[in-house]
């Protein structure tokens, strides 16, 4: 192995020549490691099967990112040649793996329960879920049931969609449409003075399109 040095520091710099056996000897020790992966997930399958047992599955994560770790420190040490780099590179490349293990150990910790259910999960869903109250009861249909109480019920307006669903949106329940003013249905523009008593005030009309009543009386003087 050959390599350039600094005649004022002693350091090497430049590109390494590493020799031709440690390089096969690194690829060797890779290919292994790629075996040992796949020897690992079957190994895991055949325990199971024969001896009946389950495998936590972070185990198995565990091993595959061991072995992972290991290649990869192999071939930045020799291939990248960090070994023979400045000992800051070595600090960084270390630094950055513990960040990735720290962010992946957050996104493993749920793999011990990811294949079950919480109790209050496990019910079944159905059409316009389920409501309140524990009733069991979509709230869609509760919805529909307060307006025939109410005595607002159009059945006009209770439509379902093309798989028998009916829409919370329009459940067949009607607001009571108001005499004067807007609502969400109708909007009514308003134009010109809107303040009662000042001049050009126009009394605005109800929703039927007749001047409305109460606020002609206020503006008209009494005995007329």
């Amino acid at each position: 192995m050959s390599h350039e040095t600094n005649s004022h520091d002693g350091h090497a710099h430049g590109h390494v020549i590493v020799s031709l056996f440690t390089l096969r000897t690194i690829l060797a020790l890779l290919l292994f490691f790629t075996l040992l992966t796949v020897g690992a997930a079957l190994a895991e399958q055949w325990i199971a099967s024969t001896f009946s047992v389950v495998i936590p599955q972070w185990i198995n994560v565990a091993v595959a990112i061991s072995i992972a770790t290991v290649k990869t420190v192999l071939v930045v040490m020799f291939f990248m040649q960090l070994k023979y780099d400045s000992p800051m590179n070595t600090l960084i490349f270390v630094f950055t793996v513990l960040t990735a293990a720290f962010f992946l150990g957050f996104t493993a910790l749920d793999l011990g329960g990811r294949n079950t259910l919480e109790r209050f999960k496990a019910q079944y869903a159905i059409p316009g879920g389920t409501g309140l109250g524990g009733d069991n009861i979509p709230i869609t249909t509760q919805a529909r049931n307060k307006a025939i109480a109410a005595g607002t019920y159009d059945p006009h307006h209770d439509h379902h969609d093309h798989h028998g669903a009916q829409s919370i949106t329009n459940a067949g329940y009607l607001q009571p449409k108001p005499e004067k003013g807007s609502d969400g249905n109708f909007s009514r523009p308003v134009k010109g003075v809107t303040i009662p008593g000042l001049p050009g005030y126009i009394a605005p009309k109800d929703n039927h399109g007749h001047d409305d009543k109460s606020e002609k009386s206020e503006k008209s003087p009494a005995g007329h």
